[in-house]
């Protein structure tokens, strides 16, 4: 799978970041893509510890069918990928806090998710949104989503940080 396809953060890059650049109107913007710049050697680490998983952003609710024994099915797999669990989970704010929840869910039945930091999925799912915004050239919606990023980082632990940058 590896060879043929990139992980979103693999496209999260220097040349991203300077396109960015090229499009900021004002400095206000301008700090928080040098900021993001600043980051982004901690969101990648914290995003490749994250556990893999499959995400398909056309499953919507037409595309679902559950049958007589109640078991649901996806009727539609074409947009597939594999990518780091909270990859293409939704963002508003309301959203991003339910991840505590979600993730507990999920830690009661698989339990390799039992060491998953909430606020690593969290980083994944911003930065998912944000790649995905940036490849449509959305890049002002992209930049509304870095405060909420950079909120998640400043709360981070000291000794946390570091061990994210040295594995």
């Amino acid at each position: 799978y590896t060879r043929s396809k990139e992980f979103f953060y693999e496209r999260l890059s220097l040349e991203l970041i300077e396109r960015l650049l090229l499009v900021c109107d004002d400095e206000a913007q301008r700090k928080q893509i040098e900021q993001l710049n600043n980051s982004l050697s901690l969101v990648l680490s914290v995003i490749r510890k994250l556990p893999l998983c499959f995400v398909n952003p056309n499953i919507q609710k037409e595309t679902l069918f559950t049958n007589s024994e109640s078991v649901t099915k996806v009727l539609h797999w074409g947009g597939w990928s594999i990518e780091p669990l909270g990859s293409g989970w939704p963002t508003s704010e309301t959203e991003l806090t339910s991840i505590d929840n979600y993730l507990g869910q999920a830690k009661s039945i698989r339990n390799s998710l039992s060491l998953v930091d909430a606020d690593h999925v969290r980083v994944a799912s911003i930065m998912y949104s944000f790649e995905s915004l940036c490849a449509r050239q959305h890049y002002v919606r992209a930049l509304t989503l870095l405060p909420f990023l950079f909120n998640i980082l400043n709360d981070m632990n000291e000794d946390d940080i570091d061990r994210l940058l040295q594995d």
